[in-house]
């Protein structure tokens, strides 16, 4: 068989995956990547209560009242830089935050990937953004 129609179909079935994936809604991806990173410690419905509460030193925050605990808007950037970490001044992979440094995590994992490697911090980017749409749908009105 001709290699180049064997190339030619590989890319064609990626092109059609990735295009298939980035039809997932923002607010949908963003909930994968909680239910993977986040629902063990915030729990599957956000109002920290997952299943290693117990063993945590503090509570979890309810990850479903942040807008109204900021005077009733959620601050988008504010929450995107809490979730990445990368720009506080705490030494460690926790430091003395409460959370992974998640923006440290995504780059590695990009960085595991072909593509990630040219540009992980548009993989972050996404994952981020994915994750704060995610907790924007869950605030309660």
């Amino acid at each position: 068989m001709n290699t180049s129609l064997i190339q030619a179909g590989v890319v064609a079935s990626l092109l059609a995956v990735t295009a298939q994936a980035w039809a997932v809604p923002l607010t949908e991806r963003g909930h994968t990547e909680y239910q993977h990173q986040c629902a063990s410690c915030h729990g599957t419905t956000a109002k920290g209560d997952g299943p290693l509460r117990p063993f945590l030193v503090k509570a979890p925050s309810d990850l479903t009242t942040l807008a109204q605990r900021q005077g009733g808007q959620l601050h988008e950037q504010q929450l995107r830089e809490m979730i990445d970490g990368r720009g506080m001044n705490e030494p460690g992979p926790h430091g003395s935050r409460e959370m992974p440094v998640w923006g440290q995590r995504f780059r590695e994992d990009a960085q595991q990937t072909r593509m990630g490697r040219w540009k992980p911090e548009r993989q972050v980017r996404q994952r981020l953004d994915a994750l704060v749409a995610y907790l924007q749908s869950v605030q309660v009105k």
